[in-house]
């Protein structure tokens, strides 16, 4: 049996390889993919992205807002008390994207409602 590669299981191996090596932490930190889906859906009103599944097809969109808003070069929390202050911090920042969200319909609402 030979225990080489071909070319394309070698090329396949090395881009998943790569993929993990560059994938950001706030894509597996809870309360940051739920602020990247929520910001997404902000920034991009037309995205696919779910608010309220975990869906590994919504990584390269919630990827891309990681760059949108500038966090690329964030560090990742290193302890336990790091983690708890920014999953406080995200958490703030998903019920103000929320409450902005929820002003947008209002106001939508009342000028629908106005012309009609």
């Amino acid at each position: 049996m030979n225990s080489t590669l071909d070319t394309r299981s070698a090329f396949r191996l090395h881009t998943t390889l790569e993929r993990e090596a560059e994938r950001h932490w706030l894509l597996d930190f809870s309360a940051g993919r739920d602020f990247l889906a929520l910001a997404a859906h902000k920034y991009k009103p037309d995205t696919r992205v779910s608010l309220l599944r975990r869906r590994t097809e919504d990584d390269p969109a919630l990827d891309q807002m990681i760059d949108l808003l500038g966090l690329r070069s964030m560090a990742a929390p290193a302890g336990a008390w790091q983690q708890a202050v920014m999953s406080w911090h995200f958490t703030w920042e998903i019920v103000k994207l929320g409450f902005e969200r929820s002003v947008r319909r209002a106001q939508n609402k009342e000028d629908g409602g106005s012309r009609g």
